[in-house]
C-alpha cells in the first residue's frame, strides 16, 4: 500500500521539484513580489521550514466548507501548497464559521457545545474569525473573498483559477455547474488544470444533486446502523463524522497522484472524490458478510465478531474507562497471569477463542471487577508491561495532556489575530528530511484580499476599490447575508 507521506517525499525527489519547480507549475502565474507568508513572529525560521517542504509552488483555489474539503486542503497547505480558502461574504457558511453570523457575545451556559465553542466562549464583535472549528481546520491558508453569483465573480474567479494548479471544491455539483464552472470550464483557461469535487454521492448518479452534511452520509453507507449497541435504536445514537475525515485525506492523497501524473504526461485531472465512497471500504467486511452470507450485520456495541474479551471497562475515579482487546490464545493466558489467575479465569471453556466468545458477558464482568479497583493508566500499563492490548479511554483534557503527545510535541502553540493564542493540534505525520510545523493560523475573512487580487491576479487599484464597493472585496459579512 502507498501511504500520502511516502508519495509526498516521492513528489520531493522528482528534479523538477525545489527551485525548477517554479518553472512547471508557475509557467502561466503573474510571480508576486509580495511574500504572503511573511507573518508574525519568527518568521525567518518558518519561511525556512515552508521553502524545504515538498508541495511548495503548488497553488489550490480551495472553495470549501465544514469539514471535509477544508481538511482535505489543510493536508495540502500543511506541505507547502499555497492554498487560498475562497469565500463569499453573501452566502454564510454555516457549519464552517459558525452556526449564525450573528453569534456575538457570550454563549449562553445551556448552549456551549463544540459546535458553538469560541475562545471563552465569546464571539466577539467578529465571531466568524473566532470559531474554534475553522481555525482548526484551516491552518496554513490564505483567505479572499469572492462570490461567482455577484457582477463579474464567475470572471474573477476564471482569473484566479488560470493561474493555479489546483480547484478543491465539496459542495453539492450546481453550486459550480450552473454557473459554467465546472471541470469542462474551467480546463478552458488552465489546460493542466486538476479539480477535486467532493461531493456527497457523486457527479453523477440519481442522488447526484442530493444535498448532505456527515450525519447523512454516515446512515446512508451504512455506518449508522453497525455502529453503538444493540439494545438501542438508530434515533438515540450520536452524530460521528469520520466520513469527513476520512474524505479529506483520500482527497488529499488523490490530488498528490494527480500531481504525479501531471509531471509525467502535462495532463490535468477530474477527481470525483463523493464522502459515500470514500467510508465505505472500512465496513468491507459487513458488506462482504451480506454478499456472501446473506446475512445483515447489527450493531454489537464494543464487542468483536472474533476476539474475546474485547470491551471497554469501569476504572477508578469518575468516569474512567479503559480499552483491552484479546485476539490469541497466549494474549488470554498474559491477562489471566496479570489478573492473579484468579479461579474464574482457570475454567477450561475460557482456553479457546471460541469458548471465550461464547461467553464473553461473563468475562468482562469478572474484568470489570479487576479494573474498577485500579486507575485506566495502571491497568494500561499493568497490561501491556505483560503483553495484552489495553488503551485508556481519554477524554479531550486527558489527550491535551498525554505524555506521549507532549513527546511527540503534536500540539502547538498558534496565535491567531482575532482568536489570540492557543494550542492547536499539530502537522499529521512527519517526514525525516523535511522538518515541519504549522507555518500560519487559520485566515480571518478575506485577510489576503489585496495579495489576491492585487498581487497574484494583477488587478489596478481603481479595480480593487470597485470591487470592494461592489461588495466582491472585504473582510465581513453584508447585511442580510445567511
Amino acid at each position: 500500500m502507498i501511504d500520502v507521506w511516502t508519495s509526498l517525499v516521492n513528489i520531493g525527489k522528482v528534479r523538477l521539484w525545489g527551485d525548477s519547480v517554479l518553472t512547471l507549475f508557475r509557467r502561466t502565474k503573474r510571480i508576486s513580489s509580495m511574500n504572503p507568508l511573511d507573518v508574525s513572529t519568527e518568521t525567518s525560521r518558518k519561511q525556512d521550514v515552508l521553502y524545504s517542504l515538498p508541495l511548495q509552488g503548488i497553488r489550490v483555489v480551495a472553495i470549501t466548507q465544514a469539514w471535509a474539503g477544508p481538511y482535505a486542503g489543510t493536508l495540502l497547505a500543511d506541505w507547502g501548497a499555497e492554498v487560498i480558502q475562497v469565500e463569499s461574504r453573501v452566502r454564510f457558511p454555516v457549519g464552517t464559521r459558525g452556526l449564525t453570523v450573528d453569534h456575538r457575545g457570550i454563549v449562553p451556559e445551556g448552549e456551549r457545545m463544540w459546535s458553538r465553542a469560541y475562545p471563552d466562549w465569546d464571539g466577539g464583535e467578529r465571531p466568524w474569525s473566532r470559531y474554534v472549528s475553522f481555525n482548526a481546520l484551516n491552518r496554513n491558508k490564505l483567505g479572499a473573498t469572492l462570490d461567482q453569483a455577484m457582477e463579474g465573480g464567475r470572471e474573477l474567479l476564471l482569473d484566479l483559477v488560470s493561474i493555479s494548479d489546483v480547484v478543491l471544491e465539496n459542495h453539492p455539483p450546481a453550486l459550480l455547474d450552473d454557473f459554467d464552472l465546472d471541470y469542462s470550464h474551467l480546463r478552458k483557461v488552465k489546460p493542466d488544470l486538476i479539480m477535486a469535487r467532493m461531493p456527497g454521492y457523486g457527479q453523477t448518479g440519481p442522488y447526484r444533486d442530493i444535498k448532505a452534511w456527515g450525519s447523512h452520509i454516515e446512515g446512508f453507507i451504512g455506518h449508522t446502523w453497525v455502529r453503538s449497541y444493540a439494545d438501542i435504536d438508530p434515533s438515540l445514537k450520536d452524530d460521528v463524522y469520520p466520513s469527513d475525515a476520512v474524505a479529506g485525506i483520500t482527497t488529499a492523497f488523490s490530488i498528490l497522484l494527480a500531481l504525479r501524473h501531471l509531471q509525467a504526461t502535462g495532463e490535468g485531472q477530474l477527481i470525483d472524490a463523493p464522502l459515500s465512497e470514500g467510508l465505505m471500504p472500512f465496513l468491507a467486511e459487513a458488506f462482504v458478510d451480506y454478499t456472501m452470507n446473506g446475512r445483515v450485520q447489527s450493531a454489537i456495541g464494543n464487542a468483536d465478531l472474533s476476539m474475546a474479551p474485547h470491551s471497554v471497562y469501569p476504572c477508578a475515579g469518575d468516569d474512567q474507562w479503559v480499552s483491552i482487546a484479546v485476539a490469541t490464545d497466549e494474549e488470554w493466558e498474559a491477562l489471566v497471569q496479570a489478573l492473579g489467575r484468579p479461579s474464574w479465569a482457570l475454567d477450561r471453556q475460557y482456553s479457546h477463542v471460541l469458548g471465550r466468545w461464547r461467553r464473553q458477558e461473563e468475562i468482562d464482568a469478572h474484568i470489570a471487577d479487576w479494573t474498577r479497583g485500579l486507575t485506566s493508566r495502571e491497568v494500561m500499563e499493568t497490561l501491556q508491561a505483560a503483553g495484552v492490548p489495553a488503551g485508556m479511554v481519554q477524554d479531550t483534557a486527558q489527550a491535551h495532556a498525554d505524555p506521549q503527545l507532549e513527546a511527540l510535541g503534536f500540539f502547538e502553540n498558534v496565535t491567531h489575530p482575532e482568536a489570540g493564542t492557543h494550542r492547536y493540534p499539530g502537522i499529521m505525520g512527519s517526514i525525516s528530511s523535511h522538518p515541519n510545523r504549522i507555518q500560519r493560523p487559520a485566515p480571518c475573512l478575506g485577510e489576503h484580499n489585496v495579495y489576491v487580487y492585487r498581487e497574484l491576479m494583477g488587478l489596478s487599484a481603481q479595480r480593487y476599490r470597485e470591487l470592494e464597493e461592489l461588495g466582491q472585496i472585504g473582510d465581513d459579512y453584508l447585511t442580510g447575508s445567511r
